[in-house]
């Protein structure tokens, strides 16, 4: 039997089409399946586009990930398996680690954290259905169907010696800084408020303990837009001299080191900063939700050896092999 997808998923918002009803979904899912005969194979199109169906939802690019876990949530499926056109899911890329290993398996928060800094193997709403309805997502490659793949799953398998799961790098970064004096109570939430209404995400955030400043990463060709939209926000800050500008910083990357206990053991954090190059000049550095990423800003020239260096560090001898 086929289906289609736009057919199934329930939009929750008339107007933007943009937010599936999850609960409402997963009824029209048991709806379909109650009364099905047994041993029936369904076929489900998945599509990023809905024409004429007013109340059907978009879930956008890679929006199998997303049907798939909510079927599996709906039916209360021991797994869910996704293949994709990878060998595997990689400790780094291996066009920039050859030694890079097959990882075997990660919790659905690391896998968060690798969605997040670039290393998108399965979307990010698919991971959390999964995760909140404790289904395993098994990742499969088509070049190599028999290999048994990686699990993403709440309690992963172990190792001693390995405490990170990978690392995971975005390049065409940007630094943008505002620095001011009495800024107020409310600078922050202007400021993000802000970034927020141009479609701006931040890949990374820090405040000054004085809050005397805001520094954030965003992709390189956005500072100009930001800088104009944040220029505009706080007009009559800069009038007042409360704010002394914005400051902007290209060609930077940020590297992230991924694993639910990097924090865990402070070991960890001395082997990774002591593996990068002495010279390398860090623009910022920050821990991710829990501790399990820390994300290092550095220079783009100095980010591929930032990431062979520590990948080094803490695969080498590795007993997973490929």
């Amino acid at each position: 039997i086929t289906l289609e997808a736009k057919e199934i998923l329930k939009n929750a918002d008339t107007v933007s089409h943009l937010t599936v009803d999850t609960q409402k979904s997963i009824k029209e899912v048991k709806k379909i399946f109650k009364d099905a005969k047994p041993m029936t194979l369904f076929v489900v199109i998945g599509s990023d586009e809905i024409d004429g169906v007013e109340d059907s939802a978009e879930f956008g690019a890679h929006g199998s990930d997303f049907t798939a876990a909510l079927f599996g949530a709906a039916l209360g499926v021991q797994r869910v398996q996704i293949f994709t056109n990878l060998q595997g899911v990689f400790s780094a890329d291996p066009l920039k680690v050859p030694e890079a290993i097959l990882i075997p398996s990660m919790s659905y928060e690391e896998a968060r954290e690798f969605s997040f800094f670039g290393a998108s193997f399965v979307q990010s709403s698919a991971l959390s259905l999964a995760s909140s309805s404790r289904i395993p997502i098994q990742i499969r490659s088509l070049l190599n169907p028999k290999a048994k793949g990686m699990i993403i799953e709440s309690f992963p398998e172990l190792h001693d010696d390995w405490p990170i799961r990978g690392l995971s790098s975005i390049d065409s970064i940007g630094l943008l800084k505002m620095e001011g004096s009495d800024l107020g109570t409310t600078a922050s939430q202007r400021f993000f408020k802000a970034l927020n209404s141009i479609s701006l995400q931040p890949k990374l955030c820090i405040q000054g303990s004085s809050d005397k400043s805001i520094l954030v990463a965003i992709e390189e060709h956005h500072l100009e837009e930001a800088v104009e939209c944040l220029e505009k926000e706080f007009e009559l800050e800069r009038i007042k001299k409360r704010v002394k500008g914005f400051t902007t910083i290209k060609d930077l990357s940020i590297v992230v080191v991924i694993g639910d206990h990097l924090a865990t053991n402070p070991a960890n954090i001395g082997k990774l900063f002591s593996s990068v190059n002495p010279s390398t000049r860090f623009f910022a550095v920050c821990y991710g939700h829990g501790g399990r990423s820390l994300a290092l800003l550095v220079e783009s020239e100095a980010a591929l050896s930032c990431v062979k260096t520590v990948h080094s560090a803490f695969f080498q001898g590795s007993p997973i092999t490929k």
